[in-house]
């Protein structure tokens, strides 16, 4: 083989080398940029699953407290009529006192 030849054989081989490095490189960029994507989303989901678990604490605790208010409606109700009954056994009938 001549010197040209082999020149030429070895030119081609350094452009196939960068050709195969470039691909590479090309596959790694890919890659990093899908890793990217799916970390991307994966915080996402979380942010999605932490806002919908905190809605449905928020939810739980408005519940409680509408319970609570709700209870203490009845409280306040059950204690007037009480009061009600107490003020009533107090009261005399004017009716059914003699007459004087």
């Amino acid at each position: 083989m001549g010197r040209i030849q082999k020149k030429k054989k070895k030119r081609e081989e350094e452009e196939e080398e960068e050709e195969e490095e470039e691909e590479e490189e090309e596959e790694e960029e890919e890659e990093e940029e899908e890793e990217e994507e799916e970390e991307e989303e994966e915080e996402e989901e979380e942010k999605k699953k932490k806002k919908k678990k905190r809605e449905e604490e928020e939810e739980v605790v408005e519940e409680e407290e509408e319970e609570e208010e709700e209870e203490e409606e009845e409280e306040e109700e059950e204690e007037e009529e009480e009061e009600e009954e107490e003020e009533e056994k107090f009261c005399i009938d004017l009716t059914t006192l003699p007459k004087s």
